[in-house]
């Protein structure tokens, strides 16, 4: 009867034991994935792996989580996205390249638990399938009065580990860090206004390097740790902004084969409206866009109204905005265009006054943003962009806007260079009446055209061959040029032309004529992706009738100079 009864009580602290758990469940169930992907600003396919991890995390809600970790010489990079925890976690996969990920750091084949990126959802379909003796979730609280960040983790073993220590880890990422990226273009979505928009990037690991270790890891066991976290405002110099953390947790067999993991539900204290980005707008009215992002995290109503006033240049300005943001809701708060001055420099700093007519406290008011604003030149045709490209000039193409957005002109790609060096392209610009114009120079690799295969650069020159607007070719994706040009009249295509050839009529519907003091012994026209549509020989008359409407460039040889402009089809 004793031993009944003394095996009741043990039966009951047991059962009071596994109730005291508050929301880990306790029903076995097959595993979670944790893909850690190792990348960088300066690898040019890792945009490709971002997408297949999202790819990989929609396909699977709930099931499987990416944690992007920038480690390595692609990262060694300003702005600074790397941790101290990086070079060790990729230091046991065995990488050899970028970008690569693991998968729940098991071994696939090979000795090595580095997975090239086309075979993440296989490995991840196998993992998902295997049946888990362990379960895991968390729950945590973001003061945003304090910026403490407490974590509650939860671990319920419905079977035994094969190791007898586990380690608990806690990972908190980042989304939404505007910045580079080489070859951005393998994954447009993440692209907004020209900058890359990293997501789940690893910040800090709560737990340490390899985990908070459980020793007791058999069928039954119940285990609760909390963990407490004083959020910097910048890691790295990199602002830690904390409407747009996440919370990954997951639990290893010693300090690899993760086991299983889940995300962590996150509740907000003292939550208050706050920017979290300011950033331009692409336009093309030569005028400044600019928006903010206002976040409603943790407060008690929607967001209907708001006072701001933005200061550039000393001069400020107030501005009152209306709408709807609902709680825990964020949206972009679109300012007035605001004219800038010629040739100068400017900024605008964004302050928050007042949220749904009450003034703002000086917690919130405080927290404000810059952003530098266009830069617009004073520019009178004729002009001539001369494009310096590295070599790999099949990277580079140029467009020319006008005030509405429409193309007017266009050009490249062009061939690679066998080695290292550059390519200088002198190009009549077409600007056809006065007004605003912008040029845009567009790297597809993404970092520029001055990064170590030759010292690319732009300018914009004037009719005295002086630059009016100057670039050093580092401009990773792209760069954008803004032209207020002046003209009293239309001006005509062909006044680009030197004065030994004059060409017309321009524009044209079939045929062109070359005056000219020199002899013509060829005459090469290309379209605007540099492709040859025709050529002719010693003749001054060119039927273009065939060619489709639009711009060609036309080059002209007369045996010993080379001239090159522009007319158009109509």
């Amino acid at each position: 009867m004793k031993k009944l009864s003394l095996f009741s009580m043990v039966l009951c602290l047991l059962l009071s034991a596994i109730n005291a758990q508050t929301f880990v469940s306790t029903t076995p169930s097959n595993k979670n994935v944790i893909l850690e992907e190792y990348t960088g600003v300066n690898c040019q396919y890792c945009p490709d792996g971002h997408r297949l991890a999202n790819q990989l995390m929609a396909t699977n809600p709930n099931r499987a989580w990416a944690i992007n970790i920038h480690q390595g010489g692609y990262a060694n990079t300003i702005p600074d996205y790397r941790t101290d925890f990086g070079d060790a976690l990729a230091n046991q996969t065995g990488l050899d390249g970028y970008p690569v990920g693991t998968i729940n750091r098991h071994v696939f084949s090979g000795g090595k638990t580095a997975l090239n990126r086309g075979d993440w959802a296989s490995a991840a379909a196998t993992i998902l399938a295997q049946p888990s003796p362990v379960n895991i979730a968390a729950q945590s609280t973001l003061d945003f009065a304090t910026r403490q960040l407490i974590v509650t983790v939860e671990v319920y073993y419905t079977g035994s580990s094969a190791v007898s220590s586990n380690f608990i880890n806690v990972a908190l990422l980042q989304n939404n860090i505007l910045g580079p990226q080489v070859g951005s273009s393998y994954n447009p979505s993440q692209i907004i206004n020209g900058q890359y928009s990293h997501q789940h990037m690893l910040r800090h690991l709560l737990t340490g390097q390899w985990g908070d270790e459980v020793t007791t890891t058999t069928s039954g066991t119940f285990v609760s740790r909390t963990y407490t976290y004083s959020i910097p405002a910048a890691i790295r110099n990199v602002p830690v902004e904390l409407i747009d953390l996440d919370v990954i947790v997951f639990i290893t067999e010693g300090h690899q084969e993760v086991i299983t993991g889940a995300e962590s539900s996150l509740s907000v204290l003292n939550g208050i409206p706050y920017f979290s980005s300011v950033s331009n707008i692409r336009a093309y009215d030569c005028d400044a866009h600019f928006a903010a992002t206002l976040n409603n995290v943790g407060w008690t109503e929607p967001i209907t109204s708001a006072g701001f006033e933005y200061v550039i240049n000393g001069v400020s300005t107030p501005y009152q905005w209306t709408g709807n943001i609902a709680v825990n809701e964020s949206a972009d708060v679109e300012f007035p265009p605001v004219e800038v001055p010629l040739g100068v420099a400017s900024s605008a700093t964004i302050n928050l006054l007042s949220v749904n007519g009450t003034a703002t406290t000086e917690q919130n008011s405080t927290i404000n943003k810059n952003v530098t604003l266009i830069r617009k030149y004073a520019a009178t045709p004729p002009l001539t962009l001369k494009l310096v490209t590295d070599r790999y000039a099949s990277e580079t193409t140029y467009k020319v806007f006008n005030s509405e957005g429409t193309v007017i002109d266009s050009g490249g790609p062009w061939a690679n260079l066998p080695n290292n060096g550059t390519t200088i392209h002198l190009i009549p610009l077409i600007i056809p009446e006065a007004g605003c114009f912008s040029v845009e120079i567009f790297d597809s690799y993404g970092d520029g055209i001055n990064s170590g295969a030759g010292a690319g650069y732009v300018d914009i020159l004037d009719s005295a061959n002086r630059a009016i607007v100057h670039s050093n070719g580092k401009f990773g994706t792209g760069i954008v040029f803004y032209l207020e040009c002046t003209r009293a009249t239309p001006l005509s295509v062909e006044t680009l032309l030197s004065d030994k050839f004059n060409l017309y009529p321009n524009p044209t519907t079939g045929l062109l004529r070359i005056e000219s003091e020199l002899p013509v012994q060829g005459v090469d026209v290309f379209n605007v992706q540099g492709q040859k549509v025709a050529n002719f020989n010693n003749t001054n008359e060119l039927d273009v009738t065939s060619l489709s409407a639009g711009i060609y460039v036309i080059k002209i040889n007369s045996g010993t100079e080379v001239h090159t402009t522009k007319f158009v089809k109509q």
